[in-house]
């Protein structure tokens, strides 16, 4: 039977034949698939909005295209093809809550309601977490790879300068020891090289791989840095 009226009964057939509700767990499992439905309606109106969104963005000639180019553009071909699942979409849900049952009807509202909160807020949020996870992460492997070259690079003039010019992190003394004997025969010339040779403006060092991974990655943290206060002083 087709019921015409809302109802709280568990004796329903939903969209085919082979779907029908007679127990309470079918309906269950009913509801929870409908719910995923409007989930899903609701997503793809979201991916539509983003895919307009990323073309307006964009530099563009639509002005001067010929209407011909923009019918066969790959944007219009893709909001097309999600135009055409949502539509879909859209007509089972409707059909669905034309079974007038309560729990079924009450399912499609919450799934849309859902989706539409979901999809325009909760994933903003999730987004932004995100964003500041990998600020952190960016922070982290600066300090692991600063470690790194510590280990493994010649260091900066302020270590100890000894008369063979070695300055890496196994000649600082340990703590207590006597402080280090220096080679006294170096005349001034030769020091003045030892110190400008491991200054951090020199080009050894300025030409340095870990310098430039340094860069690069303290480069995107202060991006993402920025970003992040920006997204801060929108005061939500």
């Amino acid at each position: 039977m087709m019921w015409m009226w809302f109802h709280t009964s568990i004796d329903d057939t939903v969209l085919f034949d082979f779907w029908t509700v007679k127990t309470v767990g079918g309906m269950i499992h009913s509801c929870v698939l409908v719910f995923l439905m409007g989930l899903c309606f609701e997503g793809i109106k979201f991916l539509r909005w983003r895919v307009e969104v990323s073309k307006s963005l964009r530099p563009t000639t639509s002005k001067t295209m010929r209407y011909v180019d923009k019918f066969r553009s790959l944007h219009h071909l893709i909001q097309t093809f999600l135009y055409g699942i949502q539509i879909v979409v859209g007509y089972l849900l409707m059909l669905v809550f034309m079974t007038f049952s309560i729990w079924l009807s009450l399912s499609v509202t919450l799934g849309a309601a859902f989706g539409y909160y979901l999809f325009g807020y909760i994933f903003s949020c999730i987004a932004v977490a995100l964003i500041a996870m990998v600020h952190e992460s960016i922070r982290y492997a600066r300090a692991v790879a600063f470690k790194h070259a510590k280990e493994n690079q010649p260091c900066c003039a302020a270590d100890i300068v000894r008369g063979n010019g070695n300055t890496t992190g196994a000649h600082r003394p340990a703590p207590g020891a006597d402080p280090p004997k220096y080679d006294y025969g170096m005349n001034n010339m030769q020091a003045k090289h030892s110190i400008f040779h491991n200054s951090p403006f020199s080009k050894k060092n300025l030409l340095n791989r870990y310098h430039f991974l340094q860069t690069a990655m303290y480069f995107i943290q202060l991006y993402i840095s920025y970003s992040l206060m920006m997204v801060a002083m929108t005061y939500n």
